[in-house]
């Protein structure tokens, strides 16, 4: 059933149930390859960087990106993928990290304008405490568009905005939903 969305534009309907079983999944399917046929604004402004932890979720990570990413190259999406391989990798791929063997550099948001970020809550702290710690942070928080496809135990987060099956938070991420959050950047000291 489509329904108008902000009086903009339509969406498909779906139960997030029905991304469940297999006729959900191909309608899914189906749906991005329409959304791809018209427009994916994910895919307009250019590279899109998923950091994937393969560990998180009882170790699902790798499975919800395997069955994930067939939807953003369905939609002509140009995805590039980053497993992380140890605690605190998300944030050196964000911030970099020049003693590593070898050298990471930090990322470059004009490449990679959009970030999919692929793991638990603690996957998605790391990157947005390195996104915020980055010197040039405030440039970033407002180039750089972020998403995130649950993969941990509890996601918390994608409880919070509604989206905690991994197929139905990457159709969402492909039609380009946005939510706007503030951020605050502050600083303890002990006295």
């Amino acid at each position: 059933m489509a329904v108008p969305e902000s009086g903009v534009s339509n969406l498909e309907m779906f139960e997030l149930s029905e991304f469940q079983e297999a006729a959900g999944a191909s309608a899914c399917m189906d749906a991005v390859q329409a959304l791809a046929s018209t427009v994916c604004p994910l895919g307009n402004r250019g590279g899109v960087l998923a950091i994937v932890n393969p560990t998180s979720g009882h170790k699902k990570g790798m499975e919800i990106f395997k069955r994930t990413a067939p939807l953003f190259r369905l939609a002509g999406v140009n995805l590039t993928s980053v497993f992380t391989r140890y605690g605190g990798h998300a944030r050196d791929i964000i911030k970099g990290n020049t003693a590593a063997d070898p050298p990471i550099l930090p990322l470059d948001v004009e490449q990679f304008p959009t970030l999919v970020i692929i793991g638990g809550d603690g996957t998605v702290c790391e990157v947005l405490n390195a996104l915020m710690e980055r010197p040039d942070w405030r440039s970033v928080v407002r180039f750089l568009r972020v998403g995130t496809i649950p993969a941990g135990s509890e996601c918390a987060l994608g409880k919070m905005i509604g989206f905690i099956n991994p197929l139905a938070a990457a159709y969402v991420l492909l039609k380009g939903h946005q939510v706007t959050y503030k951020t605050v950047k502050s600083r303890f000291w002990h006295i």
